[in-house]
This record gives structure tokens, sequence and C-alpha cells, in this order.
């Protein structure tokens, strides 16, 4: 149950801070309906986290839904970084802390791709969701392709080094035991 917190807070922590990250690419989005407009958000929200490295490097990113190319800087490393504790806060234990990143990582790039093939045609004047996805593949494949590895690592090792700081000074439960005297029925017939 604490892996399921982990990740879920986790996902939280990726769409916040990426939304604070990706705010000046909120303002080209054009009125829509209420849903479509969460999608959009929470699309444009996990665009931001997806290159951390190459934007640490100084590469703009590729924004959706109408394209346009940000320089976020180091905010997509810190957002990783700030999900790996909270995974580590929550499980507490270092061997707990192995899968949430990983699902947390999976699941973010798997919404980047499914809300772009599903919110991008019906945003209007939006890029196409295939010209989207070949920049992006373009991003972290050719250009960056130290992108998707360390999309999965640096979450995960940050997990699990903060998990293993936070194990060490976790106070160990201590187990007492009473010594009661023994009662009748627990002597042996031997005895």
């Amino acid at each position: 149950m604490k892996g399921l917190a982990a990740t879920l807070t986790a996902l939280a922590v990726l769409l916040i801070v990426g939304g604070v990250v990706a705010r000046p690419a909120f303002e080209s989005i054009p009125p829509l309906g209420f849903q479509t407009a969460v999608l959009a958000v929470m699309l444009t929200a996990l665009a931001a986290v997806v290159t951390p490295l190459s934007s640490a490097l100084g590469a703009s990113t590729v924004m959706p839904p109408m394209g346009t190319n940000l320089h976020l800087g180091l905010w997509p490393l810190f957002t990783w970084f700030l999900a790996g504790i909270t995974i580590a806060l929550i499980t507490r234990r270092s061997r707990e802390s192995v899968i949430p990143p990983l699902i947390a990582s999976t699941l973010t790039y798997l919404l980047v791709l499914g809300l772009s093939i599903y919110v991008l045609p019906r945003v209007p004047g939006a890029m196409s969701w295939e010209v989207y996805l070949t920049a992006l593949a373009k991003q972290i494949i050719i250009d960056g392709p130290l992108d998707f590895a360390f999309l999965f690592a640096f979450p995960l090792f940050t997990a699990l080094i903060s998990a293993s700081f936070v194990e060490a000074l976790t106070p160990k439960k201590q187990v007492y035991r009473v010594n009661r005297p023994r009662r009748f029925w627990e002597w042996s017939e031997e005895e």
C-alpha cells in the first residue's frame, strides 16, 4: 500500500511542479471545454519533466499543445529529485523504494504519449500529435539519448539513497521480553 501511495504522490509532485515550470506554455492554450482543458494542462505539465538531462544542459523542450520551445533549465531535474525524495519519505525503506520510481517514470512517459494522442487533435490550432511525438522522439532518442535512461535512473537512485538515510535515522523498534514464571501446564512430565 505504501508503494501505491508513493507512486501516486510522486505523480502528483511531477504534475504540480511540472505545471509551475511549464506556466509560460499555458498562456498559448486556447479556450477549451473543462475536461479537455484539464487533460491539456496535465499533458503540458508532464511534458515539461520528460527531458530532465537535456533541459539541465541547456536544450529547449518542445511543449504541447502549440509547440512552443521553452528553456526549462534545472527545474525538471529538481522535479524528479523531489519526486524521488517524496517516494523515500513515504516508503521509509530502501527495498520498498525501488518499484514506485520506476512505475512513476513509466507512467509519466506513457501519459505524455497517450495524452498527446488524445488531446492534441481536440485543441484548435495545436500542432499535430504525429509532429509532437516525432519531435519528442527526436529530442529523447537522437539529440539526448541519455534522457530516457536518466528519466528512470535518477528518481530511482534518489529514492534509494534517501530511503537508506531515512531508514538509518529511524529508530528501530525494540522488542521487550518479559520473564514470567512458568505455569504448571508448561512443565514437561520428565521434570
